[in-house]
């Protein structure tokens, strides 16, 4: 159990749901449209699922191990490496993990006699490499750069998946969705650095909340937050006008209102107990935000 809770465990189910669903939901039902055998798209997302579950256990596995100075003023209780695994075993798991995932990656670029598409997996390793020990205590660099992985691990399909390509409302919801998960990430992110302040300073980090205070940090994440609510309005109206009423409702309802609460919530209260809750509710929104494939499938 001590090493479910140091890959963390429930992420990794998030991303498996995340890419299942893009494949059934929005995949699966052009392959049925056009007739096509589904055997090599089956085998497509087995491999990209596994490939990303194994290169993300290993990110958090490094991020744990470079981060234990922290994580012992922030989350004392919840420390996993020194106190329950020894840092060596961790440091070799993370780079058996790191192997498999581009082994993995790798037979999937060769089933689709492309190459390149392994640089996801390797670029994916390497960035969370340098993340861990370098840039997740910078000013922004290390939120964005965590933003911008999780949404690749969404946008991956566009180009293992070419049948998505010839279909635009398929190919719409899957950058939309991307988007979505690329923003309520860097809030995600920019919260809880607010939420380890204590941690990241006594540690000499240079996190944005540290850099310019809790509150103005927090109006960022409003900002964020607000865009991503305006982006979310305006797919909405757009499915109103094609008289897509329930999903454009469902949207409004599902994502765009509970992240409206969550924002007028940020500067509510300045202690950690009050970010870990608005992370927890970022997770749950991102989740929602998963949902909306469901309804464009019986909607379409």
């Amino acid at each position: 159990m001590r090493y479910l809770q140091l890959v963390r465990w429930k992420n990794l189910v998030i991303i498996s749901i995340t890419q299942f669903s893009i494949w059934l939901f929005l995949i699966k039902p052009l392959y049925n449209s056009a007739q096509i055998p589904l055997q090599a798209s089956i085998a497509t997302l087995l491999g990209i699922l596994l490939s990303t579950l194994f290169i993300a256990a290993a990110g958090y596995i490094i991020n744990d191990y470079f981060d234990i100075k922290t994580d012992a003023i922030n989350r004392p209780n919840k420390l996993l490496l020194e106190n329950t695994i020894d840092r060596r075993k961790a440091i070799l798991l993370h780079l058996l993990l790191t192997f498999i995932g581009i082994l993995i990656g790798l037979i999937i670029a060769l089933q689709h006699h492309n190459l390149l598409l392994i640089c996801f997996q390797i670029a994916s390793s390497l960035l969370l490499w340098f993340y861990s020990t370098r840039y997740k205590q910078s000013f922004l660099t290390g939120n964005i750069l965590v933003a911008a992985l999780t949404s690749i691990c969404i946008l991956l399909f566009y180009w293992y998946e070419p049948i998505l390509s010839l279909h635009k409302n398929a190919k719409l919801v899957l950058f939309t969705t991307a988007l979505f998960a690329f923003t309520l990430t860097w809030m995600r992110e920019l919260v809880k650095d607010m939420e380890d302040l204590k941690g990241d300073t006594l540690a000499g980090c240079n996190t944005m909340p540290i850099v310019i205070g809790l509150q103005k940090s927090g109006n960022i994440v409003q900002v964020i937050g607000m865009i991503s609510v305006v982006l979310l309005a305006l797919l909405s109206i757009l499915l109103f006008k094609s008289a897509h009423y329930f999903f454009g409702s469902y949207l409004c309802i599902s994502t765009c209102l509970p992240l409206l609460m969550v924002i007028t919530q940020v500067n509510k209260d300045a202690t950690s107990q009050h970010y870990a809750q608005l992370s927890s509710s970022l997770k749950f929104i991102m989740l929602l935000g998963i949902s909306n494939l469901f309804i464009y499938y019986i909607n379409y």
